[in-house]
């Protein structure tokens, strides 16, 4: 199944009778009013454009690449969302037409049953199969952002794929996702930790955090056996590493806790690197009982630690951990805090254990654990989990990665997620990527399109028949722009509360391997000019002055003018300033001459009349 063409009479209060061409073989417009679709060759269609040269058979088969752009506010999002939760469901508005490639590569139009709509061929194009969905009559109808209500038309034919959505943003949206989609979104994910996790005393995003490290491993992990080729050196280890809290500073802190803690980093100060990771541990339970403000409770057990007896300083401290433990009584808070003790009792003594197996190694930057090692990292995860409340006090680090190279191997991982979990039950898969250059560098946003294609033939690859893949991305790239062909772009604009789709830039330059200094100084994206705001405004006030200012107010800005000027990085624009300052201070000097000769003249008259 490939999505061709949607048009919609009305969705979320933003697009009103608006038609959208995703850059297949053919291109779509439907007039409302003539209700007449009509349907002609894609010019610049090329089959088989995105996939790779290969002549490997299991690879997956890039059918079409489409992004939409447009400035904010334009709808890139609001279109996106059209498609995942009413397209991709097979649930979709009264008045919607679809135009697609069906899972036996006949061509179909789906539209409302009774409606009187005609279709136009024009040149060699082939015979759609018409197919007029049933709009149901519900008792609930569904309300549309405008306000509005329509009824749903149900298309069974459209769930013949299996459709994905990828978003890196983490805002104040829901994630209103029909069942049929997969979600791989930070906002779903960090609902589904809420409500999933088998850790609900444990903040969400601790969960979530641990969750994208682990399907970050297994990616790294199973690289090989997915044929699938990072496009950067991966990490060798991951490190852990635990933050250390001055008690002093918290809201609740206790002078006892404070001193015996004090106490315990003198003692430990020439102790070993296991001695010092268990102080860090004593540090997390202490604030964990000072943020819930429980420390009344706890200080007259931690005498205790004065009558402490073990071989060694480690010894000493989880015996009068567990005894404190023990002899705390009962209540909520008094449960959460036994509850932390015993958990981190445990998490100090698995990673001793496997420190000393070699699965760990510790120091003095902290915990590093092997990437193979991805199942310890569960048993880690599981014990720490056990051992928070309020202090979330693990961190994590890829040492060896950049911000950009960590937010690909993130993206990558999340997709990879798909066949660990075999969610894909069809040969169809359409990919929903949501602004997917977020956190790139420009050298990283100019070769994602390349590395996502060449990452989904691999991890969609099957023995047993070939898949095929439609990318649908949204973009505030030009470097996407200049990877697609125009036919392949939708470009959305903001009419007053409206969105529009304009058929392409204004001057219909094509758009595939286009400089993008062209495609940034197109009006279509910078309206204004290239220039940031905060400059622009500079040189405006260096305009004015030298344009309209007094020739003292030059004269006494003389010099912050000129380090103004020369900061100046476009010449065209740095050498009119000169000019004009220039101009402006040779008008001063002359000025003066005729001053001057004036006053000179006057001299020599009044000479000349007392003679």
């Amino acid at each position: 199944m490939e999505l061709l063409y949607i048009w919609v009479d009305h969705y979320n209060g933003l697009f009103e009778r608006q038609g959208f061409n995703f850059g297949g073989p053919f291109r779509f417009h439907y007039n409302a009013d003539t209700l007449a679709l009509t349907v002609k060759p894609n010019n610049h269609h090329i089959p088989g454009f995105f996939s790779p040269e290969s002549v490997d058979e299991d690879l997956a088969y890039i059918s079409n690449v489409t992004a939409i752009v447009g400035q904010n506010g334009a709808g890139k999002s609001s279109l996106l969302d059209l498609i995942k939760r009413q397209i991709s469901s097979g649930r979709v508005l009264q008045d919607t037409i679809i135009a697609v490639k069906d899972t036996e590569g006949n061509y179909a139009l789906y539209y409302p049953l009774g409606m009187e709509l005609t279709v136009k061929r024009s040149g060699e194009v082939p015979e759609f199969k018409r197919k007029p969905y049933i709009i149901e009559s519900s008792k609930i109808p569904a309300k549309i952002g405008n306000g509005s209500r329509t009824r749903i038309g149900s298309i069974p034919d459209l769930q013949a794929m299996t459709s994905v959505y990828f978003s890196n943003i983490f805002d104040l949206r829901g994630e209103q996702t029909p069942k049929d989609v997969v979600n791989l979104s930070t906002n779903h994910l960090l609902s589904d930790v809420k409500e999933n996790s088998q850790y609900l005393q444990t903040h969400e995003v601790a969960v979530y955090r641990c969750r994208e490290i682990e399907r970050q491993l297994h990616l790294l992990n199973m690289r090989y056996h997915l044929d699938v080729n990072l496009p950067f050196a991966e990490p060798e280890t991951l490190a852990i590493n635990f933050t250390y809290e001055d008690l002093d500073e918290l809201p609740n802190s206790s002078s006892e806790l404070s001193e015996l803690f004090e106490r315990m980093e003198y003692e430990v100060s020439a102790g070993t690197l296991q001695e010092r990771l268990l102080l860090t541990f004593v540090n997390h339970i202490f604030v964990e009982i000072c943020n819930m403000d429980l420390d009344h409770h706890v200080t007259e057990h931690i005498k205790i630690y004065n009558i402490a007896h073990g071989k060694t300083w480690s010894d000493r401290v989880i015996s009068w951990l567990e005894t404190v433990r023990i002899k705390l009584g009962k209540g909520k808070g008094i449960n959460a805090v036994k509850r932390i003790i015993e958990g981190t009792v445990k998490l100090y003594r698995y990673l001793d254990l496997e420190i000393r197996n070699g699965k760990f190694t510790l120091d003095n930057q902290g915990l590093r654990m092997p990437v193979s090692e991805s199942d310890t990292f569960e048993s880690f995860f599981g014990l720490y989990a056990r051992s928070l409340a309020t202090h979330e006090y693990a961190l994590y680090d890829w040492r060896d990665l950049s911000s950009g190279e960590q937010a690909l191997l993130g993206m990558y991982a999340r997709f990879n997620t798909l066949m660990k979990r075999d969610v894909i039950k069809h040969d169809h898969i359409l990919i929903m990527i949501d602004e997917g250059e977020l956190y790139f560098h420009p050298e990283w946003q100019k070769s994602l399109l390349l590395h996502l294609l060449q990452f989904f033939t691999g991890l969609f690859r099957s023995e047993e028949r070939r898949r095929s893949v439609q990318i649908v991305i949204t973009s505030n790239s030009p470097f996407i722009v200049s990877d697609l062909p125009a036919s392949n772009i939708i470009f959305l604009r903001k009419t007053g509360a409206l969105s529009q789709v304009v058929d392409g830039l204004d001057d219909h330059k094509q758009t595939f391997a286009s400089n993008i200094h062209t495609l940034l100084a197109h009006s279509f994206f910078m309206e204004n000019g290239l220039i940031g705001e905060f400059a622009k405004s500079k040189i405006n006030a260096v305009i004015e002055l030298l344009v309209h200012g007094k020739t003292s107010e030059i004269k006494a800005n003389k010099e912050r003018i000129e380090k103004t000027i020369h900061l100046i990085g476009e010449p065209v624009i740095k050498a009119k300033l000169i000019s004009m300052l220039n101009d402006r201070i040779a008008v001063h000097f002359l000025n003066i001459e005729d001053q001057i000769n004036d006053l000179q003249r006057q001299i020599d008259e009044l000479r000349g009349a007392s003679k």
